[in-house]
């Protein structure tokens, strides 16, 4: 082959190789392109799945609008979230200077930020079931006096602190003489769960004003839910849900594994802690429900504010405000 002939063999090899090195690098940059499209776009998030078929799972309208510590306790300690019942107000159990696993302190905060929240008797060991007299202006909560036995304290928002249970007599029994809140009878009068034994409870009606502490009825034997928070439980009414549907039946029916299931006052509402230990919100009108933004904590309480829109959630170790309402 002559001169000229390898001189044009080389040619043809090089544009060969040209052409195949510029054909890789566009399928190079095509894939480079691809694969940046893949990072950058968004990703749908999965939505969470429910047991409840008849009530589809949407993307949660909710927002978080506060967070606050709270006392971290493994036994039930009654209500430790608490509405005031006008909603201007939120009581909540939280951890002190001499916090234990079972004793904390009171505190108050308020909207629209739920900052800078108010002690309550910072030198009591508060060990919890909140509950607001029915106009807001006393509450009363269940406290640990030193060394061994229970008593319960009312506090007055901007007064002082008052135990009902003066000295020995806040030895209900031989032991530590353990105390449940039942509720308030009026604004003066709270009635009170106080153990006489073992197994055994006496119902006391005690008039704040005065002290008096009066038995009632006969000594009960000591319920294992005493100390259990006390969610709004919905009336259910027949004009609204069939007979068959009874309260049981029907939060079966909706959700297997629903638990405690809190109200808003309007029964519109129905917020529940499933058996991993989630929160949800269920919307009856609209037959639709989501979970509420609380991963990889177990759910402990669920209190409504009193226009249902804002929900306290209270985990191990924070109580968290949402607004469901805010999207």
């Amino acid at each position: 082959m002559g001169g000229d002939g390898v001189q044009l063999a080389v040619m043809k090899r090089a544009a060969s190789l040209l052409f195949l090195f510029g054909l890789f690098s566009a399928l190079l940059a095509g894939c480079g392109g691809q694969a940046a499209d893949l990072q950058t776009g968004e990703t749908p998030t999965p939505l969470p799945t429910s047991t409840a078929k008849d009530y589809p799972v949407v993307v949660s309208p909710a927002c978080k609008i506060a967070e606050m510590e709270s006392l971290r306790t493994q036994q039930p300690q009654g209500d430790q979230v608490a509405w005031r019942p006008d909603g201007q107000m939120l009581a909540y159990l939280g951890p002190g200077i001499s916090s234990n696993w079972y004793s904390g302190q009171v505190l108050l905060t308020t909207p629209p930020d739920y900052q800078d929240p108010e002690t309550v008797a910072p030198d009591a060991f508060a060990f919890g079931d909140l509950a607001w007299a029915p106009d807001g202006g006393m509450l009363a909560f269940v406290a640990f006096r030193q060394p061994d036995t229970y008593t319960v304290m009312v506090h007055a928002p901007g007064g002082a602190v008052i135990d009902l249970f003066q000295t020995e007599n806040a030895r209900t029994d031989t032991w530590s003489g353990s105390k449940a809140i039942v509720g308030w009878d009026s604004v003066s009068v709270l009635r009170v769960l106080a153990s006489c034994g073992e197994d055994c409870d006496q119902t006391l009606q005690i008039d704040v004003q005065s002290g008096q502490i009066t038995p009632v009825g006969e000594v009960l034997r000591k319920s294992p839910d005493r100390l259990r928070p006390r969610p709004l439980v919905k009336t259910f009414e027949p004009t609204t849900f069939p007979p068959a549907m009874s309260k049981p039946n029907w939060l079966t029916r909706v959700s297997p594994q629903m638990k405690t299931p809190a109200w808003t006052a309007d029964g519109r509402k129905a917020a529940y802690i499933d058996n991993q230990i989630y929160a949800w919100v269920l919307l009856l009108d609209e037959k639709i429900q989501y979970m509420l933004d609380t991963p990889y904590v177990d759910v402990q309480e669920l209190k409504w504010a009193p226009d249902g829109r804002v929900i306290a959630v209270r985990t191990d170790d924070q109580v968290v405000l949402f607004d469901t309402e805010c999207k």
